[in-house]
């Protein structure tokens, strides 16, 4: 499985799991949208996911397994 959740994420706004940051982050969540990479599909073997925080259009690379839930609209 390429991510945590299953299903094909290109497009989709995920929640990261606070173990992916450095220092515990309380109440506090950061969108990030998914774009590419073996990570965003349901049927790769390649965890990689390349995206941006909505906060502050970061663009950076996370891993499947780092994903906790989608992002409730």
């Amino acid at each position: 499985m390429a991510n945590s959740l299953g299903i094909d994420l290109i497009g989709k706004t995920v929640i990261l799991k606070q173990s992916y940051f450095r220092s515990p982050l309380v109440n506090t969540e950061h969108p990030f949208v998914c774009e590419s990479g073996f990570g965003c599909s349901e049927i790769t073997r390649g965890t990689a996911i390349f995206g941006y925080f909505i906060s502050d259009h970061e663009r950076t690379r996370i891993d499947g397994f780092d994903i906790e839930k989608l992002k409730e609209d």
